[in-house]
């Protein structure tokens, strides 16, 4: 399928992620995905009642020494974010692990179609949720190429109520319905352990999506790989 009917295919009738991680909300800065099961107040406390945020960015961590290998944003995607959309990050203090959670399986791994699905999440997290950008920070391809998503000075909009200094990581695929590849879990490990060291995360403000609120993500094959690699670092 080309990629203007794959984007229309997506956008028309699949409501990309809705069933994994999304929901369209009011607010366009956190998707509504029902109730909250567990709480962040240890780490970030910030709630309803928290200050307007300052225009301080958070620096980006490809401009880091040892910051893993990250492919640009440019390398796939033209458009700028909608800054009227957006808050800022005003620092990192959680990260969390997603899936895409398309109701089929992801298989792609050549960088051009690889482009093609960052695209179509992208337009769809935009156009159909009124996102200000695609809503995670970094995305982990079949091949474990590590994609450059949103950036990082500005909050994402993955997890309702908790976006809030919180860099949110996906893995492409559904792991309910398929496994992780091998690239991808050495991936998803380099990438966290380095954020968490580079921001000063503990180990314990690393959370898979279904930890925070009401959703099956990070699906069941890639869970006990996250769990698994909190108890290592």
């Amino acid at each position: 399928m080309d990629d203007i009917s794959r984007r229309g295919f997506l956008l028309a009738g699949l409501g990309l992620l809705v069933s994994g991680c999304f929901e369209k909300r009011k607010d366009p800065f956190v998707l509504d995905e029902g109730p909250s099961t567990r709480t962040l107040t240890r780490y970030y406390p910030h709630s309803a009642d928290e200050p307007a945020p300052s225009t301080r960015q958070t620096p980006s961590p490809s401009r880091a020494p040892g910051a893993p290998d990250v492919m640009p944003r440019s390398a796939w995607s033209s458009r700028q974010p909608i800054v009227s959309r957006l808050n800022p990050m005003n620092g990192i203090r959680a990260i969390t692990v997603h899936h895409e959670g398309m109701p089929r399986p992801t298989l792609c791994t050549a960088p051009r179609d690889v482009i093609s699905e960052l695209r179509m999440v992208q337009a769809s997290h935009i156009e159909r949720m009124s996102a200000g950008d695609i809503g995670y920070h970094f995305i982990i391809d079949r091949s474990g190429r590590v994609w450059e998503g949103r950036p990082l000075s500005y909050q994402g909009a993955h997890v309702k109520d908790h976006n809030y200094h919180n860099i949110g990581v996906m893995v492409m695929g559904n792991f309910d319905i398929q496994f992780p590849t091998t690239e991808q879990k050495v991936s998803v490990d380099q990438v966290v352990a380095w954020l968490m060291k580079r921001y000063g995360v503990p180990k314990q403000a690393v959370y898979t999506h279904r930890e925070l609120t009401s959703t099956a993500c990070p699906g069941r094959h890639l869970q006990p790989h996250i769990d698994a690699f909190r108890r290592t670092v």
